[in-house]
């Protein structure tokens, strides 16, 4: 790299689109960091998901191989002056000493003790089933918004860990209402919980087009005279005298006459997919 002439700051320096200080070569992964301009060395490409990386340096490179390709959207002019921060689960795992199979997804973040997390006001809770002594520790963090953050999993026996992640990111209500049957006593192993049927429509190939879908529902307005989804939490973020925010959101959701269309089109899916997910029941089957 020194022969090359490219800077190295303890690693390889790019900018925010894989650029070095040579235009014609590009670099990612976390051999790679950012300027110091940017006044965040603590955020590198090794806090964020390899693959998402990848996707996001593939992207910028594509329209090298296929001139004809361009960007839908003009990117902002100050595009530069931020780091672009990534979403998906940074992802650790695989098979230990003695036998035991690992795995953790988590937030992309600066790393920071746990016992700081959880003095945090805003940390959430955890969910723990198992121990590590049994070989059957399995633990969910979920957040302030009901999110599932992390997920760590320990266990003797081999489990199926691209259905877990799948996990990552979703309403712990969308789960069988995780929290409210743990608190209840009807969660004693969720390596168990998570092997029950009604998971298989989360693990499907085609939820992630299906939440696609639901989310661009909720973009757009339902009658002229209504508000878009987007449109009512913004209103409720603006009222700040708003007791229940989330009462206030279901009762203007509501409202706004949403939930129709969000059911037809859950049938819809259910329906489209039916035969890699019979256990389903839909109407006309009773």
């Amino acid at each position: 790299m020194n022969d090359a002439c490219l800077v190295y700051d303890g690693r390889l320096v790019i900018d925010t689109t894989f650029h070095t200080n040579d235009s014609a070569i590009r670099a990612a992964g976390t051999l790679t960091k950012f300027p110091r301009r940017y006044h965040a060395d603590q955020w590198s490409h090794s806090n964020f998901n390899s693959k998402e990386v990848g996707f996001h340096l593939a992207t910028a490179m594509l329209p090298l191989f296929d001139p004809i390709l361009h960007s839908v959207v003009d990117p902002p002019e100050d595009l530069d002056r931020l780091i672009p921060m990534y979403t998906g689960a940074k992802v650790r795992g695989g098979k230990l000493p003695g036998g035991y199979h690992y795995l953790h997804a988590a937030k992309p973040r600066i790393p920071i003790p746990l016992a700081a997390q959880m003095d945090h006001s805003n940390y959430g809770r955890d969910i723990i089933t198992g121990s590590v002594k049994t070989g059957n520790y399995f633990k969910l963090h979920v957040n302030q918004y009901s999110k599932v953050e992390t997920i760590t999993c320990l266990s003797q026996e081999s489990f199926p860990a691209s259905n877990y992640l799948c996990l990552y990111g979703e309403n712990e209500q969308l789960l069988n209402k995780l929290c409210d049957r743990f608190d209840e006593g009807l969660i004693l192993d969720m390596y168990s919980f998570f092997k029950e049927t009604w998971c298989l429509a989360i693990y499907h190939d085609r939820f992630i087009d299906f939440k696609n879908e639901v989310h661009q529902i909720m973009a757009i307005r339902q009658d002229p005279d209504s508000f878009s989804v987007t449109e009512i939490i913004q209103q409720v973020v603006e009222e700040e005298g708003s007791e229940d925010p989330k009462e206030t959101l279901k009762m203007k959701y509501e409202e706004c006459n949403y939930r129709n269309p969000v059911e037809r089109y859950v049938l819809n899916y259910l329906k489209y997919n039916r035969y890699h997910l019979p256990m389903y029941a839909q109407p006309g089957l009773l």
